[in-house]
């Protein structure tokens, strides 16, 4: 009969595999359920940011340009397939996949936050200058401004605004003085929500030598979040080389406390009436970072599959047929213990599609064909457990000592062949961008579900068959006799023919290929924007593009993405007028593209096409 251990491990199969399908949650129609699909499968939103860079000399615009992408990207998270990448000297282009309305309003409230964090002085009857704090109390009255150099504060509570206060523009530390490794979930006093701080050494003693002026009188400091401010000036950089700048926008204040120490230690708290969302947000805006300069967004639109229908059809149908083959083969070949290893991997799809379900993952056409690669080296696990099993055969053992016997031998092996993978991935997460990052940690939840299934769902099945005595013996096919090959003799040989094949495959990827085997992600491109005075079939449009551009002399048109667009806010009726092509080609003469445009497309064209600065690599 059944162990015990095999009915447990049979109720964690069942537990997991539940909240899997939970997570995943597909249905007839939507099969992906709850995993979204990237920009290259269904598209998403697009949203154009100018970043207010005028006032900054010409060769600091570039460097503020990136810092802004990285805090924009860092945002974003490590598992989203949203792109951030440079567009032309002064903007951000940000596509985000699969965006419902509600979605990308909170993205573009996310990215809206400048994520400044100011700590600046109360003026009020307690501190240094009660005199300009009763000046602007009767301009207040009179609905007059406060005097310059200052600004009333809505203090936030737990039932909204609790209180107002004068506050100095004049920035005493800011989240620069901050750690961003030291930030932590935490509670205050009254047990609300609270994020703790903790400063850098210098962040710690400006905050003493703050406090040793401000508590003798227990004079308040207010923690502002979010103020937009303008670059600083020329002028006011020779006055003050840390000047923020003039605000344009005010943010919130979360809190003004009392100095009520002369020491603080280093740490500080912001507590208030957070939700668990916005606790999230506090605390991911401030381990991105600031931006560098205000963003205002130029224009929305809802961007269309950057892959055309028939090239989705088939990836996906390659993927399918990819893992069906490597199914019918295990089946044919290892009769029952494959079709064992048959239901390991569609619950490896199950637990991994339920994992990026669960951690909000977004599912590209690569990303498609690296599932398939996971089931693949599931499956070369399942061999080498079976090959194994098979050799304990051999060497007389009975079925129920050869099972376990083939497990223990296989299993070393199978771990060494997936830990040096995760060790790759984990060099790909600390080193990579946020979409590789995406990608290792999908690569890795991926390898440890195939683990689990190979090793623990096929044992589990195994052990069931054994204790009810469903399982006598082990058929499986033999298609080769037993051999005697001695595979290490030519090993210097095979050496040496593989040093010779990787020379030359990296002499033909550099020296040959070189950039033209890139993608625009990597040598940025230029993109030109097409209006139709009727809706085309996106089809068409793509094949046209290609055509013209190839016949024109570039040779890369076949690899141009053609997407559609759509205004923000709703669909147009039918097909959509509208669409841009995205070229990797940075010597494209636009000139030249609009009029091959005209000459193939003319008649249906509303207005010439326009191109856009151009993108280069993010």
């Amino acid at each position: 009969m059944a162990s015990r251990n095999t009915g447990f491990t049979f109720t964690l199969i069942g537990g997991l595999t539940a909240v899997a399908l939970w997570a995943w949650w597909p249905s007839p129609d939507n099969p992906m359920g709850r995993v979204t699909r990237g920009l290259d499968l269904a598209g998403g939103a697009q949203l154009v940011y100018r970043i207010r860079v005028e006032e900054l000399p010409e060769d600091q615009r570039s460097i503020v340009l990136a810092q802004a992408a990285e805090v924009v990207q860092k945002r974003l998270g490590i598992l989203s397939e949203a792109k951030v990448v440079k567009h032309g000297s002064d903007r951000l282009l940000v596509q985000m996949p699969s965006a419902d309305q509600q979605a990308v309003e909170d993205l573009k409230g996310q990215i809206r936050k400048s994520g400044r964090l100011e700590f600046r002085m109360v003026i009020d009857e307690r501190s240094d200058r009660p005199e300009l704090y009763r000046r602007a109390v009767k301009n207040r009255e009179k609905s007059l401004p406060p005097p310059p150099g200052t600004r009333w504060y809505a203090v936030i509570g737990d039932t909204g605004v609790k209180d107002e206060v004068l506050v100095d523009d004049r920035v005493d530390m800011t989240g620069a003085d901050i750690n961003p490794q030291r930030i932590s979930v935490t509670h205050d006093e009254q047990f609300r929500n609270a994020v703790s701080l903790e400063f850098t050494p210098a962040g710690a003693e400006a905050m003493d030598r703050i406090a040793r002026k401000a508590f003798p009188t227990r004079q308040r400091m207010a923690i502002i979040l979010n103020d937009v401010r303008a670059l600083p000036t020329e002028e006011e950089r020779k006055r003050d080389a840390n000047a923020p700048g003039r605000i344009l926008e005010q943010g919130i204040c979360y809190s003004a406390p009392a100095i009520q120490a002369e020491h603080f230690g280093g740490k500080a708290q912001i507590s208030g009436q957070f939700t668990q969302k916005e606790l999230a947000d506090l605390i991911g805006v401030f381990q991105a970072g600031s931006l560098p300069a205000p963003l205002e967004l130029e224009r929305q639109m809802q961007a269309g599959p950057s892959l055309g229908e028939d090239q989705m059809a088939k990836g996906i149908r390659s993927c399918l047929w990819g893992a069906g083959l490597v199914i019918a083969f295990m089946m044919a070949y290892y009769l029952l213990p494959g079709a064992v290893a048959a239901f390991a991997l569609v619950l490896n799809l199950v637990l991994l599609l339920g994992i990026m379900g669960g951690l909000g993952a977004t599912l590209t056409l690569p990303g498609m064909a690296g599932i398939v690669l996971t089931l693949g080296m599931a499956v070369d696990a399942n061999v080498l457990i079976f090959e194994r099993i098979r050799e304990e055969l051999a060497a007389g053992k009975a079925i129920a000592q050869a099972i376990p016997a083939g497990y223990d031998r296989a299993f070393i092996t199978i771990l060494d062949s997936n830990l040096t993978t995760i060790i790759s991935a984990a060099v790909l997460y600390a080193m990579g961008s946020e979409q590789v990052q995406g990608f290792a940690v999908t690569l890795s939840l991926g390898l440890v579900a195939s683990l689990f299934t190979a090793i623990v769902v096929t044992r589990a099945v195994f052990d069931l068959a054994l204790g009810k005595g469903w399982m006598r013996g082990f058929r499986t096919l033999r298609i080769l006799p037993e051999t005697a090959i001695d595979f290490v003799r030519p090993a210097p040989w095979c050496m040496a023919c593989s040093a010779i094949l990787i020379a030359g495959g990296l002499f033909h990827l550099f020296a040959i290929q070189g950039r033209d085997m890139l993608a625009v992600d990597f040598t940025g491109g230029r993109i030109v924007q097409l209006r139709f005075a009727a809706g085309q079939r996106i089809q068409d449009v793509r094949a046209r593009v290609a055509r013209i551009l190839t016949e024109g002399g570039y040779p890369e048109g076949a690899d141009a993405q053609v997407q559609s667009l759509v205004p923000a806010g709703g669909l147009d009726a039918g097909a959509p007028r509208d669409f841009q092509i995205i070229t990797r080609n940075l010597d494209l003469d636009q000139d030249r593209v609009r009029e091959l445009a005209r000459k193939a497309l003319g008649p249906a064209l509303k207005a010439a096409p326009s191109e856009i600065p151009g993108v280069v690599p993010g």
